[in-house]
């Protein structure tokens, strides 16, 4: 705020004398409420820093001794602001993490080097603090604890917007475990290979056993015999065969 002496003709004017003024606002919302400043010898203005928040609206009044007063009238509308976080996926295993995202705009332009604190329940972010870019957003990881439901809260610091925070939530789904096999569980999983095994095994024994008979028939249609007569003096005759076989 700025307090300028001025002629009746709205010209600047040095102070003869220092000039002492009251500042008073009329809402009362300012921490301090009567603001004394001095406009010293030889000059025209005096400033002061005021805490106004967003929202504040009143009239501010100056008087001086020796002095008309004046007054003009503050209306610190409200800025608008637009924060949107969300996640990758809402609804994640707890072996498995998911990007987050947020940006910020003010008067519908991104809104940089805003600074973000990230936090979860029930896990963790990466990074856990960051800035916004030139396009106003940032993005971190979330790596669940545990199955449940996690929250996650931004925090957002900026000269533009002050202090904003924005949340958002993410199911954890418990990861399914595989169950130990029994030993007839084991053998029943595997019954299919072990069928096609013994098939095998059994197609080649009556392949080798197809190919021993084989074999044999071929060597007796093979054999070389000669027929020997009886013996001299005697009667009843028989048939002698040596067989050869190959």
């Amino acid at each position: 705020m700025v307090v300028q002496l001025q002629d009746a003709n709205g010209i600047p004017a040095e102070a003869r004398t220092q000039a002492d003024v009251i500042v008073s606002f009329s809402n009362g919302t300012i921490n301090t409420p009567l603001i004394t400043l001095h406009i010293p010898k030889g000059f025209d203005l005096a400033y002061a820093t005021l805490p106004i928040t967003q929202g504040t609206s009143g009239t501010f009044t100056v008087i001086s001794n020796g002095l008309a007063s004046a007054s003009v009238k503050l209306d610190a509308t409200n800025v608008p602001i637009t924060l949107n976080l969300g996640a990758a996926k809402s609804t994640i295993f707890s072996n498995q993490t998911t990007p987050l995202y947020y940006s910020v705009q003010s008067f519908g332009l991104p809104v940089s080097g805003a600074t973000l604190a990230w936090s979860a329940t029930d896990g963790s972010i990466s990074p856990s603090t960051s800035t916004t870019n030139s396009g106003g957003s940032a993005s971190a990881v979330f790596t669940p604890a545990g199955p449940g439901v996690a929250t996650i809260t931004v925090s957002a610091s900026s000269p533009l917007i002050g202090t904003k925070n924005s949340t958002t939530t993410i199911v954890v789904i418990a990861y399914p475990k595989a169950k130990a096999s029994t030993l007839l569980g084991t053998i029943l999983g595997n019954m299919f290979y072990l069928g096609g095994i013994i098939a095998g095994v059994a197609a080649a024994v009556v392949v080798v056993l197809l190919v021993v008979r084989r074999r044999r028939r071929s060597s007796v249609s093979d054999e070389d015999s000669f027929d020997i007569g009886p013996a001299p003096g005697e009667g009843t005759a028989f048939d002698l065969r040596v067989v050869f076989q190959t």
